[in-house]
């Protein structure tokens, strides 16, 4: 993507591990917006996807100035409601294992009580099944592509996916529900994507940006932004 959007400075997130891991994350994040500005001399558009979301909520808190638009993709706000959906969808599937998906059902009804361990409890369990990202495409030869792409580089560092959440439900999101931020700001979903509910998520962003407009895509998944490159 990088070829093709060359106007596009594609983030290589910094692989942060520890008991600080997002607010490592927080400071990358930080000096990379810094560095880009900098080259800039101009207000930059910023792009997220998913829990990038919330690094892009960190920014417009402390560099909202410098932030000329932003556009958010797939972007959840509940970590712990958005994986237990996708629990759910997992459960559904006629291919899903009777004995996992009477794990994922049992997990569901009974929640530990401490966040981080109920994230991890879901977490743990849909990771048994192997290919359960199938379900953010929304068709089996996007999903084959996508796979085929993705062995010789793994999309997720498990380690700092662990460690970055842990330290986020720590924190218990100090951001506020909302912000002066006043520019324009685009929300893209997919109305097939498995973590999210349109509505809700929606509903969430207003709050947070009062200018904000929503685009649904009824035929996208999670990767509303990958999918055409990959048809």
């Amino acid at each position: 993507m990088s070829a093709t959007h060359p106007e596009i400075d594609f983030w290589d997130q910094t692989q942060v591990t520890g008991p600080d891991a997002y607010s490592d994350l927080k400071i990358a994040a930080l000096m990379k917006f810094d560095a880009l500005f900098a080259a800039a001399e101009k207000p930059i558009s910023l792009i997220a996807h998913s829990f990038g979301s919330h690094l892009l909520r960190y920014l417009v808190q402390v560099r909202g100035d410098q932030i000329s638009t932003i556009k958010l993709y797939s972007a959840g706000h509940d970590l712990i409601a958005d994986l237990e959906r996708l629990a759910e969808r997992l459960a559904e599937q006629p291919s899903t294992p009777p004995d996992l998906t009477a794990e994922l059902l049992f997990s569901l009804e009974h929640p530990p009580s401490d966040l981080i361990a109920r994230l991890w409890n879901c977490a743990q369990l849909i990771a048994k099944d192997p290919a359960f990202m199938r379900l953010y495409w929304p068709t089996t030869p996007l999903f084959q592509k996508y796979q085929a792409i993705t062995k010789s580089a793994p999309p997720l560092n498990f380690k700092t996916f662990r460690d970055v959440t842990t330290d986020f439900l720590k924190q218990k999101d100090s951001l506020p529900n909302s912000t002066s931020w006043k520019g324009s700001a685009t929300l893209v979903l997919g109305q097939k994507d498995p973590l999210l509910d349109p509505s809700k998520t929606r509903a969430y962003w207003e709050s947070v940006f009062p200018k904000l407009q929503t685009e649904l895509r009824p035929e996208s998944g999670h990767y509303p932004h990958l999918e055409r490159f990959l048809r």
